[in-house]
């Protein structure tokens, strides 16, 4: 197949678009076979795939291939079945660039697919060593690697599960929805429902005018916030509907400063805090909405749901959300509150500028540790044995036995700039994302693994229903799915 002498045209088009469909439908032919599979494997092939149906298209394609392998012959169909399935790995790895695709889906064969292709060499009918081979020839021939050549990229069946391509602006949000898709939310306002098995975007929610700054979900609602032109906009989601039908929007003045956070309470309510330290909690059943009189810039709901903490400056109040009187003031911080983060035992941890962490029993109001940090906090996280990590403005990360105060260990040098997201993967494992574009899962006190898959910085990451994968986004437009086991 040589590119300079044939053309794309509709009938190129039309069998790239629709020879999935009529393979499956058609009786057994060997020929037919592994024309196909030649196809499936080659370079051009690819390029012309890519450039006619997109990414997701493509995608689509050797899903529906993979659905019935009969067409395949028979002495070895296993064996090439299994090549079809290294391709459909690889689809979904694909990073898109301004590259031309051939560039760059040559680029992404030789850093993805060299070890496996080297092993592939040695069967007599896998086409991926010569596939390897077409890309390494063609950069050799024209040159220019992108971004993307590098050794540090995930192979078919690493921890990178998938990259979720759709987004034109860097996502803000991540979400994950207890069916075991994702949603993520971007600087253009967009809202995106992404299917974590095959990399498809089930729907985008169209709406917010700019940013997403957070998701939440709500039963089996999905809560978005932002900050739309002149105004904070929540905005109640039906996901379970073809349509992602928007059900309520609840708008607000300029004077709220956008959206900062959304915080769920119970199935039917949620409590917005906004970045100038107003909250206002919305019901969904009955549409409306509440502004209470605690203030703040951090909110969390108790163990006992009835009640609410707020950080405001250097303040902390606990709030009795029945009747919105406040029933205790705590101030021993000297400097503004930056985090607050609920234990399982029912404690809560407020994280200060004042360069300490405090642990408080909101049964007596009494603060029953106080850690010095030596540095200014940026983000906590509790674990589920019990401790609590800490990421601080000094690029480094601290772990804290809950019950003494004390630390059990300092990560120096783990990340070379701030970690900006904590999220917990398994009982003493969290994982942390950086502005230095990396994605480290920690066991502890050591680090298990190290991935760059992303090219600017991390912005939010979340652990997927099933436990086992998570969820990083990125400014780079990009949702990444790892497996974290």
């Amino acid at each position: 197949l040589d590119i300079a002498t044939i053309q794309m045209g509709p009938t190129l088009f039309y069998a790239i678009r629709h020879l999935p469909h009529h393979l499956n439908s058609c009786s057994q032919d060997s020929q037919l076979g592994l024309v196909t599979y030649y196809l499936m494997t080659n370079l051009t092939w690819l390029q012309w795939s890519l450039e006619a149906i997109g990414l997701a298209g493509v995608l689509e394609s050797y899903s529906k291939l993979l659905q019935n392998n009969k067409w395949l012959p028979e002495p070895f169909r296993n064996e090439l079945t299994k090549d079809i399935k290294l391709m459909l790995q690889f689809f979904k790895l694909l990073v898109p660039t301004t590259n031309p695709w051939r560039r760059e889906i040559c680029t992404q064969i030789s850093a993805r697919l060299a070890k496996i292709a080297v092993a592939s060499k040695r069967s007599k009918w896998s086409r991926i060593g010569l596939l390897l081979e077409e890309a390494t020839a063609f950069l050799k021939a024209y040159g220019g690697w992108s971004f993307t050549a590098s050794n540090t990229l995930e192979a078919p069946g690493g921890m990178l599960e998938m990259t979720l391509v759709g987004h034109t602006t860097g996502v803000q949000c991540v979400c994950a929805l207890g069916d075991g898709r994702v949603a993520s939310g971007a600087d253009d306002g967009s809202i995106k429902i992404w299917n974590t098995e095959t990399g498809q975007c089930d729907l985008t929610l169209s709406g917010h005018k700019r940013w997403v700054s957070s998701l939440c979900v709500l039963g089996d609602r999905l809560v978005s916030g932002s900050m739309d032109n002149t105004a904070s906009t929540v905005k109640i989601w039906n996901i379970e509907s073809k349509s992602g039908k928007c059900e309520l929007t609840f708008t607000e003045g300029r004077h709220t400063g956008g959206v900062k956070s959304l915080c769920p309470i119970g199935n039917d309510r949620v409590a917005c805090v906004y970045c100038y330290e107003i909250i206002k909690i919305f019901n969904i059943s009955t549409g409306s909405g509440q502004l209470v009189p605690w203030q703040g810039s951090c909110l969390c709901i108790l163990r006992d749901i009835r009640f609410a903490m707020t950080a405001s400056r250097n303040i902390l109040k606990i709030w009795n959300m029945e009747t919105d009187e406040c029933v205790r003031e705590l101030n021993d911080h000297t400097n503004w509150i930056t985090s607050l983060c609920c234990l399982e035992d029912g404690r809560v941890i407020s994280g200060c500028n004042d360069d300490t962490i405090k642990i408080w029993n909101t049964d007596t109001g009494e603060c029953e540790l106080n850690i010095i940090c030596q540095s200014n906090l940026r983000t906590l996280c509790s674990l589920r044995d019990g401790s609590l990590v800490s990421g601080f403005w000094d690029n480094t990360i601290k772990i804290w036995n809950t019950n003494t105060g004390k630390c059990i260990q300092t990560i120096s040098g783990g990340h070379t700039s701030l970690v900006s997201s904590f999220c917990v993967v398994g009982y003493g494992r969290f994982a942390s994302g950086s502005m230095d574009k990396t994605i480290k899962i920690w066991h502890t006190e050591t680090v298990n693994s190290t991935r760059n898959e992303h090219t600017i910085t991390i912005t939010a990451c979340c652990v997927l229903a099933n436990g086992s994968m998570m969820a990083s986004g990125s400014c780079d437009c990009t949702i990444k799915i790892w497996n974290t086991e």
